[in-house]
């Protein structure tokens, strides 16, 4: 009994700092919808008006100003001191100028166009919106995050051996003593279960989640 009460409460303990774990993956997540602005300023109806950032289409004008986000794939047409940071995409950490004019070949560097989740740092201008969604930068390289199959980490696979040695270990251990306790010594079968049990669960490493956890973040 004092043993089933001790592997449950190591279980919990083990359940909660996995939880916490993953609550904490989770959050790091959820910041990443961060990188999308809720609502935008649009030009519809020979007016200036907000509308939210999901129903933006290909072709309209958007306006985009400092501290704001830009809202979908934009070809600037007209802009003042306008500078974004694109350090999410493409990893560049000095704001990027953005203008009508454009001297580069690739579509990443060019100087007249804004990305979906671009920050704007400095300025203001109209944009004309080229790509929406999943057509964005940004949804390219998240869809291509979320197609890439997960390959497990080398300390992934150190685990999955070193648990896989152990688990081998402790059924063959039992069973020899299981066999040893109940044929040749003669204990009653019952006994020689609990006995057996007991050496399975003694090679069983119930803390080695914990302790994994606790290794890594010191």
């Amino acid at each position: 009994m004092y043993l089933g009460i001790i592997l449950i409460v190591v279980a919990f303990i083990n359940a909660i700092i996995e939880f916490v774990q993953e609550a904490k993956s989770a959050s790091i997540m959820k910041s990443f919808l961060g990188m999308i602005p809720q609502n935008t300023w649009v030009i519809r109806d020979t007016r200036l008006q907000q509308i939210a950032a999901q129903d933006i289409v290909k072709g309209d004008v958007v306006w985009i100003r400092f501290g704001e986000k830009c809202p979908a794939d934009l070809r600037i047409f007209k802009a003042s001191d306008l500078k974004v940071d694109n350090a999410s995409l493409t990893g560049e950490s000095e704001p990027q100028e953005r203008r009508p004019g454009n001297d580069h070949t690739n579509a990443l560097e060019a100087t007249n166009l804004a990305f979906n989740g671009s920050l704007i740092v400095n300025g203001e201008g109209y944009g004309l919106v080229v790509r929406t969604g999943d057509q964005t930068v940004l949804g390219q390289i998240a869809g291509l995050t979320a197609g890439e199959k997960k390959r497990p980490s080398p300390l992934a696979e150190e685990i999955d051996n070193f648990v896989a040695f152990i688990s081998t270990i402790a059924v063959i251990t039992a069973i020899i003593f299981f066999l040893v306790a109940g044929i040749s010594v003669g204990i009653p079968w019952i006994s020689a279960v609990s006995f057996a049990i007991g050496i399975f669960v003694s090679w069983v490493p119930e803390g080695l989640p914990a302790t994994v956890t606790v290794n890594m973040s010191s």
